[in-house]
């Protein structure tokens, strides 16, 4: 077993492994794992906590499953320490590559499909609900929402040259800055490029 992700929040440890299984863990504690979270069926490869809201969780694996689980819901009986998802995510048709939480609404998360998928979706995690999905016309890398703005930026595998001259290889993640906007960590693959992008959503509906 190989630990693929992790995130660190408020003294706890989420950890993401090969074998699918999600792990909360509190180093003050004699016994560190403090809490599971089973549901996926191939390894997890990216965690968001919601930092609006301090409670919901978002993983995603290579099962092209998307998870949403709440910290607060109560957990059984028999399985004390186990939670159970909140919502399954399952429509999206590859590997999910991307997710994030928008940052003026709790219950709002995107996430963005891989290169089967070529889809952003955007979902109500109060009731599992999709509430729009744009079609990208090519592999979704890297999503990353403006933490004033209902703007997300977005990062795509494309076979078409870039048109900001300042990358001609993989972008495979983003960051925003308060000056400017930065796309990293590229890298070669197989002679295509990567471009990116501006995805504005009405977050009114």
């Amino acid at each position: 077993m190989y630990v693929y992700t992790y995130i660190y929040v408020n003294s706890i440890l989420t950890v993401g492994s090969s074998d699918g299984t999600v792990v909360d863990y509190d180093f003050r504690k004699d016994d560190t794992s403090i809490c599971f979270y089973n549901g996926h069926r191939r390894g997890v490869c990216s965690l968001k906590w919601s930092m609006l809201s301090g409670r919901y969780l978002a993983s995603r694996g290579h099962d092209k499953l998307v998870h949403i689980w709440d910290a607060c819901m109560p957990v059984s009986h028999r399985h004390p320490r186990r939670h159970q998802w909140l919502h399954r995510i399952s429509s999206h048709t590859s590997i999910v590559k991307a997710l994030d939480w928008c940052p003026t609404r709790s219950n709002l998360l995107a996430s963005g499909g891989g290169r089967h998928d070529h889809c952003i979706k955007f979902w109500n995690t109060v009731n599992g609900s999709c509430l729009n999905s744009i079609d990208a016309g090519s592999e979704v890398c890297a999503l990353l929402w403006d933490k004033n703005k209902s703007e997300l930026v977005t990062s795509h595998e494309s076979t078409h040259p870039v048109e900001l001259p300042i990358h001609d290889e993989r972008l495979s993640f983003s960051v925003i800055h308060p000056g400017f906007i930065s796309w990293l960590g590229a890298h070669w693959e197989g002679g295509d490029t990567r471009d990116s992008g501006w995805w504005e959503q009405n977050t009114n509906s």
